[in-house]
């Protein structure tokens, strides 16, 4: 593996699996929306669909595939997805969603059979998802370090690249510090691997408290925790996060000490000069924490520890745990002018929706505010409403807007659970339900569980079996990062929590100790090709067919965008085509509806216009996008404050509080009282006009002059 002589097929291992990750964090990013991923989930199924058939073809698929109950579990719940389409009140939104879930299927699939295909590489498996992760968060403090080399948008003091999301950074780190610390205290490997897991530590750390994130500060807690409560080499692991974390913690210190990064939009000057020194200390970090490290694995080579230093270490570290509550409430009390009160008053503020969310600074840390309260307040009333099978799949912000009692614009619900009974009611809680218990079976399988002490599960275990349980920790800490945040929905974030599930479904055979499943032996040379044949294109129809309905939102989203480009262009006609085409490929989506008005409109067509816009808006009464955009084209475009009223009405039914409906219509109707003030005048101009045509003939009849 990393060792000092590694083999050509462990640093195969190890660079395929962190191209990959890396390779699809970066190219997907924050994105979560068709337009940007959809190529990628699209090229994901083809890449998995590949190698499942490669591996029918030469006969090395494992039968009975192990792991495929759970593999089934997770295709229901996709299936319930794609099912979900057919009511929802965002169908557009719900199609995507579906494709996604599909592509993350197959995500877990294929850490299943690199579980099967590969059953002695965990190590290298672990490592490269360390790497991966690694490459990420050094790409994110660089933006710290040379700013200017970064979108403008980039001002906050939270990191955020390449997610342009701050959570999404801080689970990265995470999932790096479980890989790092299993690296750490590693046996097997040379000693420089080990040494190098220390600076590796430190980055992470840096880069998790950079990102300012509670609910990865949340996740890196529990799996720590579970890491050292399981696996057996405490004391290793306890000396490596003093020393990694340690020299972390006080470079973010320091880091907290400027403005530059723990302020948000500070001068780009200011920015840039302190992002060169927090460079060199970064570096200079690196190198201690790397010297260290190889003095610390020298020494233990060396000189390792006696069994009575080992116990006495072992009873302080103890003790500390035991009193560390303790002392952090006493701190508590102290420090606070509640007093201990103050710990009962965070506790309450965490579920209080009508907290406001915390400033973006290092003080939120230590805050327990969020809006979080009120967003699954608001899903759970969404479900109350909707208890079957809820408003679809990630539909919950066109679904929250009638019960939100402010104007926060929020797209989900800021935890899977919440998210997941709201689009899809108790059939998505059956589902995730099960697949919860499916986990945690197989994670008990990869923590060695059995009737003992849960701190001798895992006693005397190799290094690869305890990079299989930092995998199983890896996936823990990214579902328990989900339950109180919307990462799901990022491909290059997911990427690394699925993987590594899949990889244990993939090896329950093997962590529960009976013999490894083999793959099929081969039958006769003509009847065994021949069966290798049909399940390998069995198997890539199947693929194709996935990966085109997968497709189909991108090429929509294409093809609407090369329609406007055509509108800029003066070609309306090609352009109405176009949209045409981007609603046969996906007839779900509203957005084509858009361009063929528009299309019409230049065109000179504005009735046929209007009637594409209202068709949309009857057919996703629920969706506020479309009776903007009719309302819009009425104030607007046909001059009829009227009609742009009457379409405004569903809208802020629904929505009460929505500001852009709120606006128009105050808009409109300073339109509409214009309008009627100029056709009162037109009245009293006609009138007078009238009265003085009377006086004029009334006057020569008079004969007065």
């Amino acid at each position: 593996m990393i060792a000092a002589r590694i083999d050509r097929g462990a640093a195969a291992v190890v660079a395929v699996t962190a191209i990959l990750l890396a390779g699809l964090a970066f190219s997907t990013g924050g994105a979560i929306d068709v337009a940007s991923t959809g190529s990628v989930l699209t090229l994901v199924i083809l890449l998995v669909t590949a190698a499942f058939a490669r591996a029918a073809w030469t006969g090395i698929l494992p039968r009975p595939f192990c792991g495929s109950a759970a593999l089934l579990l997770v295709a229901l719940f996709a299936a319930l997805t794609a099912l979900s389409v057919g009511w929802s009140i965002l169908p557009g939104a719900s199609y995507f969603d579906a494709t996604r879930t599909i592509a993350y299927v197959t995500v877990i699939a294929a850490g299943a059979l690199a579980a099967q295909l590969l059953p002695n590489r965990s190590r290298e498996f672990a490592a490269g998802v360390m790497i991966a992760a690694l490459t990420i968060c050094l790409y994110s403090l660089f933006s710290r370090i040379m700013p200017t080399w970064f979108p403008e948008s980039d001002a906050f003091a939270r990191l955020r690249m390449p997610f342009e999301y701050w959570n999404a950074v801080g689970a990265v780190a995470v999932f790096g510090i479980i890989g790092s610390l299993w690296l750490g205290t590693a046996r097997g490997l040379g000693e420089w691997p080990v040494a190098l897991s220390y600076p590796a530590g430190g980055v992470f750390t840096v880069a998790l408290f950079l990102s300012q994130s509670r609910g990865s500060l949340l996740a890196a807690v529990l799996a720590i925790g579970l890491w050292l409560l399981i696996a057996p080499r405490r004391l290793r692991s306890a000396g490596w996060l003093a020393v990694a974390g340690g020299v972390g913690v006080i470079v973010t210190a320091w880091a907290y000490s400027r403005p530059a990064l723990s302020q948000d939009a500070v001068e780009m000057a200011e920015r840039k000069s302190t992002g060169l020194v927090f460079g060199v200390i970064l570096l200079l970090m690196i190198a201690v924490l790397a010297a260290v490290g190889l003095a610390i694995e020298r020494r233990r080579r060396t000189n390792p520890l006696t069994p009575a230093r080992r116990f006495a270490i072992g009873r302080v570290l103890l003790i500390a745990l035991a009193i560390s509550p303790v002392l952090l409430a006493g701190a508590v009390g102290v420090t606070s002018d509640e007093g201990f009160g103050k710990i009962t008053s965070s506790v309450s503020d965490m579920f209080d929706p009508d907290q406001s969310a915390p400033a973006n600074e290092p003080g939120r840390l230590t805050q327990t505010s969020s809006l979080r309260a009120r967003y699954w307040g608001d899903a759970f009333k969404i479900w109350g409403d909707n208890r079957l099978h809820g408003t679809g799949a990630d539909s919950y912000t066109a679904a929250r807007l009638p019960y939100r009692k402010d104007t926060v614009q929020v797209r989900h619900a800021h935890g899977f659970v919440p998210q997941t009974v709201a689009d899809l009611g108790i059939w998505g809680l059956l589902a995730i339900a099960a697949l919860t218990i499916a986990w945690f079976v197989a994670m008990a399988r990869a923590a060695g569980a059995r009737r003992a002490a849960p701190t001798r599960w895992l006693e005397g275990s190799s290094d690869a079996r305890l990079a299989d349980w930092s995998l199983a920790l890896t996936a823990f800490a990214f579902g328990v990062h989900s339950a109180v945040d919307w990462t799901w929905y990022m491909p290059g974030v997911a990427a690394f929590g699925l993987v590594s599930a899949g990889w244990i479904f993939g090896s329950g055979t093997r962590l529960a100790g009976r013999p490894a499943v083999e793959a099929a032996p081969p039958a006769a040379p003509a009847t065994g090709r021949r069966a290798a044949l049909l399940s390998a294109t069995g198997i890539l129809l199947i693929g194709l067919a996935t990966a085109y309905a997968v497709y189909q939102p991108a090429r929509a989203t294409r093809k609407v965008d090369d329609g406007y480009g055509l509108l800029a262009s003066g070609r309306a006609q090609a352009a109405l085509e176009s949209g045409q085409d981007a609603h046969d490929l996906d007839p779900t989506s509203d957005r084509p509806y858009y361009l063929i008005a528009a299309a019409h409109k230049e065109l000179h067509q504005p009735k046929a216009a209007d009637a594409v816009l209202t068709r949309i808006a009857v057919v996703q009464p629920a969706n506020p996008e479309t009776w903007i955009r009719l309302a819009d084209f009425r104030l607007n475009e046909s001059d009829d404050p009227r009609g742009a009223i009457e379409a405004l009405g569903p809208l802020l039914y629904l929505s009460p509080n929505n500001e852009r409906g709120n606006l128009m219509l105050t808009l409109a109707k300073e339109r509409l009282k214009q309008e009627l003030l100029r056709e009162a005048l037109e009245r009293e101009r006609r009138e007078l006009k009238r009265k003085i045509a009377k006086l004029k003939r009334e006057a020569r009849a008079a004969a007065i002059p």
